[in-house]
């Protein structure tokens, strides 16, 4: 009989921590919403931002190729031997890739930002 007594003591005492502190919580909450709407007296719906220490310091690098030389092929000229890991298109040549590090370009601009140079 002593054991139910204490057990079912126990329970209420958690029961009435837990009611406590859920009333203690919607107390604050409730406080807190009442503090920002007496502080709140009017709205116009409308948001105001303010930005401070922008700078436009991009570099943007455009370079359009010559559509007739659309292909760069960057390769030495060296005979390969042995079977090659990667696939490579060879010329005439047996066994020997063309190289080819010139190409030829229609347009070329570089556009700097305002405050990229300060």
């Amino acid at each position: 009989m002593k054991k139910s007594i204490k057990k079912s003591s126990r329970r209420k005492w958690v029961v009435g921590g837990v009611a406590f502190f859920g009333s203690i919580a919607l107390l604050t909450t409730g406080f807190a919403t009442w503090v920002v709407g007496v502080n709140e007296s009017s709205d116009d719906g409308e948001v105001t931002i303010g930005v401070d220490a922008v700078d436009n310091k991009s570099v943007i690098f455009t370079v359009d190729v010559d559509g007739n030389d659309n292909k760069i092929k960057l390769a030495e000229k060296e005979a390969i031997t042995g079977q090659p890991i990667v696939n490579t298109d060879f010329s005439e040549t047996e066994g020997v890739s063309d190289a080819d590090f010139t190409f030829n370009l229609t347009n070329f601009y570089i556009e700097i930002g305002s405050a990229s140079l300060n």
